[in-house]
């Protein structure tokens, strides 16, 4: 979806910003409604559709995670979502479990908003064929027996955006080369992407997906039918 096409619900307890942001999206997308905090944005959710939810994370009555974890609860449609915040407190891991795709800290421009909102609503077909980055980073190889099995043993989990696996010692946040291979599926998953959190304590990183040069065909069916960006833990 293009962002021209889209209808964007903007939701944050200061005005100022709330109504700079709107405004943006005015110019470029198809509609914008606004909220002044979670309750407010869930109640717009159980009436309305929208392609596209923007949120800060610390307000009022409803803060961004819990007016989530609500709407997640009713079993309401979730658009794709993008979390802003003026604060570093935020936990990636717990966000993109969520299902927020970005994380923009205030104060952030908008190029870097609408351009973060275009790619949120792209499928992630269209957006796994971007070509591979040439610089080198790491590399993630891990072999498993097949894919079925490697998510029955909790070894890899699947997200809409990316995975939960089993990390090692070397990996670190950013960017990084994965190479997954299943033999008994005749599967060799290559893709590069970008590691969003690590746990040392549960040897788990979350990585999200940037390009997928092998295996998207696999993957993709995969992604569609996960509420998470990027799964917590393999369980």
């Amino acid at each position: 979806m293009q962002l021209s096409e889209a209808a964007i619900l903007v939701v944050d307890d200061e005005p100022v910003l709330r109504d700079i942001v709107a405004a943006w999206f005015a110019r470029a997308a198809r509609s914008v409604a606004t909220a002044a905090d979670g309750a407010e944005a869930l109640a717009l959710l159980e009436t309305g559709r929208f392609d596209l939810l923007v949120s800060d994370v610390r307000m009022p009555v409803m803060d961004g995670i819990t007016l989530l974890r609500t709407a997640q609860a009713k079993g309401l449609k979730i658009p794709a979502v993008i979390f802003i915040s003026g604060y570093s407190d935020i936990m990636p891991r717990e966000a993109y479990a969520l299902g927020a795709e970005t994380l923009l800290e205030k104060p952030f421009t908008r190029e870097d908003l609408l351009a973060a909102a275009q790619r949120s609503l792209c499928g992630r077909d269209e957006l796994w064929q971007e070509q591979p980055d040439p610089s080198p980073r790491p590399a993630l190889r891990r072999s498993f027996t097949s894919l079925e099995r490697a998510v029955e043993e909790h070894r890899i989990a699947f997200g809409r955006g990316g995975i939960c696996i089993e990390s090692g010692p070397q990996v670190a946040e950013g960017p990084i080369n994965l190479e997954l291979e299943f033999p008994a599926d005749h599967l060799l998953i290559e893709a590069q992407g970008d590691v969003r959190w690590v746990s040392r304590a549960e040897n788990l990183a979350g990585i999200e997906f940037t390009c997928v040069a092998e295996g998207r065909g696999r993957l993709v069916p995969l992604a569609g039918a996960s509420r998470s960006f990027i799964p917590r833990s393999t369980d």
